[in-house]
C-alpha cells in the first residue's frame, strides 16, 4: 500500500513546512516507481511549491509520473509545465545516450579507451525511461593496457608513475582535439559544452586528494571490456553499485547531495537483489573504503522512503540524513561545501588548505604541472589572483562564513 502518512515519529523533529512538502514529494516518487498515483495533496500544501522542490532536486520526470489525477484539473497550467519538464527529462536521457555513444566512438578512433560512469547506466535500472534526469555525462578515458601480472586488470600505459603522467598528458591533448572537432568548447578542466550537452572527461575516478583515491588509484582496475571491443569498457553491476556509493559519499562529504541519490540507491538495490550479484564482494570492497555504515544508512532510508510501508513498520529512520537530502539541491550547494570544509579545520588550517590543497589536488586537476613541478609556484600565484579578483563576492562570503562559524563555536 502506498498511502501518504504524516509520519508521526518524524513530525516532532521535522516540523518545518518545507520538509513536510519534501516527504510528500518522496511519496509521489514512490508511487511512480511502483506504477500508481499518489494520494491527494495534503491540506496546506501548494502544487507550485511541490513543483519547485521537484525542480530543485531534478526529479521532475519521475515525480510527474506519480502525480494524483486531480492536479490536471486544479492547476492545468502547472500540469502542462510539469509535463513539459518530464518530456525534457525523457528527451535528455535518450539524447545523452546517443551523444555518449558518438563521443566514445570518436575517442576510440584515436586509440583512447573509454568507460561511461554513473548516469547512463543507472538510467537503465529505473522501471521506465524518462524517470532519471541527466544533467551531464561522465566518461573515463585514457591510453590503457592489460596488467602483465594480472591479465584481467587494466591500467594506464606505462611502467612508472612518471611515464603514466606523460601518457595522461598525451591523452588529454588527444581528447581535447576530439571534443573540439565535435563542436564542443571547454569550460573547465574536465567539462565540455555544446548545447544542450554537458560532457565531463575524466582521467581519474576519484581525485588524488580524496580519501577514496587509494581504492581507485588505478581508475581502470574495475573496468571490463565490452563484447566485441578492445577500447570500450564498462563496470560490472557490483562495481557500478560500489562506485555509486563512493560517488554519493564524495558529494555528501563535500557540497552535499539530494533526493535523486536516494532514488538511485533504491533502484540499484532492486536490480542487485534480482540479478544474483555477489553481495559478499560488495560488502568486502565497501569495507576497504570504510563505507559500509554509509551504505547501510542510504540503503535502509531508501527502502523506507520508496518501498511498501507495510514492510517498514520496524524501520529506524536516519533523521539527520533525511533532512539533509530534502534540504539540499540535487548536488548540494557551494555554501554547504564551504561549511563542511570549515568545520574540519581551524582558521589557520583552512586558509592554508585554500592556498595549497595538496599535491593530490595538483595531480588530479593539473596533471601537466604534476609532470613539471617547477610550474607549481606559478600555479599557486594564478590560483590566488584569479580566485580573489575574478570572484570577489564569493571570496568575501567565504570569509564571512569562516569567521561566523568559528566565532559561533
Amino acid at each position: 500500500m502506498f498511502v501518504f502518512e504524516p509520519y508521526p515519529e518524524l513530525q516532532k523533529q521535522m516540523n518545518t513546512h518545507s520538509l513536510q512538502v519534501g516527504l510528500y514529494l518522496c511519496h509521489v516518487i514512490a508511487c511512480a516507481l511502483h506504477g500508481t498515483n499518489a494520494d491527494a495533496i495534503p491540506e496546506g500544501f501548494a502544487w507550485e511549491e511541490l513543483f519547485a522542490l521537484a525542480q530543485q532536486q531534478r526529479v521532475e520526470g519521475i515525480s510527474f509520473m506519480g502525480l494524483p489525477a486531480e492536479i490536471s484539473k486544479e492547476c492545468p497550467d502547472l500540469f502542462h509545465r510539469w509535463s513539459q519538464a518530464a518530456d525534457v527529462t525523457l528527451y535528455k536521457e535518450l539524447a545523452y545516450k546517443e551523444e555518449c555513444n558518438a563521443i566514445e566512438c570518436s575517442l576510440n578512433s584515436v586509440g583512447l579507451s573509454t568507460m561511461v560512469l554513473k548516469g547512463t547506466d543507472i538510467c537503465a535500472c529505473y522501471p521506465r525511461p524518462g524517470m532519471r534526469s541527466m544533467s551531464d555525462v561522465d566518461i573515463l578515458y585514457g591510453y590503457v593496457e592489460r596488467d602483465s601480472s594480472h591479465g584481467d586488470i587494466f591500467h594506464i600505459v606505462g611502467n612508472s608513475l612518471r611515464q603514466r603522467r606523460t601518457v595522461m598528458n598525451r591523452a588529454m591533448v588527444a581528447a581535447h582535439g576530439v571534443m573540439e572537432r565535435l563542436g564542443y568548447r571547454q569550460h573547465d578542466l574536465v567539462g565540455y559544452i555544446r548545447q544542450p550537452y554537458h560532457v565531463e572527461l575524466h582521467s581519474w575516478i576519484m581525485e588524488p586528494d580524496s580519501k577514496l583515491f587509494a581504492y581507485y588509484a588505478n581508475p581502470w582496475g574495475t573496468a571490463r571490456p565490452i563484447k566485441g571491443s578492445t577500447l570500450r569498457f564498462r563496470q560490472s553491476l557490483e562495481d557500478t553499485y560500489i562506485f555509486h556509493i563512493a560517488h554519493c559519499y564524495k558529494h555528501y562529504e563535500n557540497n552535499g547531495c539530494g533526493v535523486r541519490f536516494l532514488i538511485d540507491q533504491y533502484v540499484l538495490n532492486n536490480r542487485i537483489s534480482t540479478s544474483g550479484c555477489d553481495n559478499k564482494y560488495i560488502a568486502r570492497e565497501l569495507k576497504k573504503m570504510g563505507l559500509l555504515d554509509f551504505e547501510s544508512r542510504l540503503r535502509v532510508l531508501a527502502r523506507f522512503m520508496f518501498s511498501d510501508k507495510e514492510n517498514n513498520k520496524n524501520t529506524s529512520i536516519d533523521l539527520i540524513l533525511l533532512q539533509e537530502l530534502l534540504d539540499n539541491n540535487a548536488f548540494g550547494s557551494r555554501r554547504h561545501g564551504e561549511a563542511t570544509q570549515i568545520d574540519k579545520r581551524n582558521i589557520a588550517q583552512y586558509l592554508k588548505w585554500r592556498l595549497w590543497p595538496g599535491w593530490g589536488w595538483v595531480e588530479g586537476r593539473h596533471p601537466f604541472v604534476a609532470a613539471h613541478p617547477y610550474f607549481v609556484p606559478f600555479l599557486l600565484i594564478a590560483r590566488f589572483f584569479l580566485g580573489v579578483f575574478l570572484k570577489p563576492r564569493r571570496r568575501l562570503r567565504e570569509i564571512k562564513n569562516l569567521l561566523y562559524r568559528k566565532m559561533r563555536k
